[in-house]
């Protein structure tokens, strides 16, 4: 949870930002896309949890700081299912588990245009939240960042269709605790990790991308 409060701290101070530069008029892109997530594997004690691949989405919005440069907020999602494959299947039952994996990132974008074009790699970093759908397991937070590269293409001079690329890690520690409530001591029992590493996601997406402010 002390991840977690760094990152809300470090959102509102963004979108601080964020507001003094819309007041100063500055060009703003507003994007939705949609696409596949690779769901990775988190490694604990206990056992180990395969995340399944599947169909993701998201919304963005990015503002420039200076020329060749944008910052911005994102939020993606992607409804999946995991496994928890138990080292101890007395005390650890094995159990498949409905979940959402949700990221929130804060990002810097850099690159160039070429007429209608504008290509660009950015670098991002927020909260990962593992939210489990089942009431007796407790969610998981994680600190992430990601890695990726993108392009632009408009159509008209406000719409255009965008596809992006991205590495995603989120990072947790060692003795960090996540999802209570899995094995045979119900709320009091969680696994936990046994070392500090990432977990290795990534996503490909598309969609539309509207330019609100040039």
């Amino acid at each position: 949870m002390k991840n977690l409060a760094i990152i809300v701290v470090l959102t509102v101070m963004a979108l601080s930002s964020f507001s003094g530069l819309w007041a100063q008029g500055r060009p703003m892109q507003f994007y939705a896309i949609a696409g596949y997530q690779f769901g990775g594997r988190l490694d604990f004690y206990e056992g180990s949890f395969k995340i399944q691949d599947h169909g993701n989405w998201g919304l963005g919005l990015d503002i420039e700081t200076q020329p060749g440069m944008m910052a911005g907020f994102s939020y993606s999602r992607m409804n999946t299912t995991g496994h928890f494959d138990s080292y101890y299947p007395i005390t650890y039952p094995e159990t498949d588990i409905d979940l959402t994996v949700d990221y929130f990132q804060l990002a810097v974008k850099r690159g160039s245009s070429k007429e209608n074009l504008e290509g660009y790699g950015l670098f991002s970093l927020g909260a990962t939240w593992f939210n489990v759908m089942d009431e007796d397991i407790e969610d998981g937070w994680m600190f992430s960042v990601a890695l990726g590269a993108g392009l632009n293409y408009f159509f008209t001079d406000r719409v255009g269709i965008k596809v992006q690329g991205r590495l995603l890690m989120p990072m947790y520690f060692a003795g960090m605790g996540m999802f209570v409530g899995i094995g045979t001591g119900g709320a009091s029992t969680g696994v936990s990790a046994n070392a500090w590493a990432l977990i290795v996601q990534g996503d490909f997406s598309g969609g539309l991308v509207f330019k609100i402010k040039e």
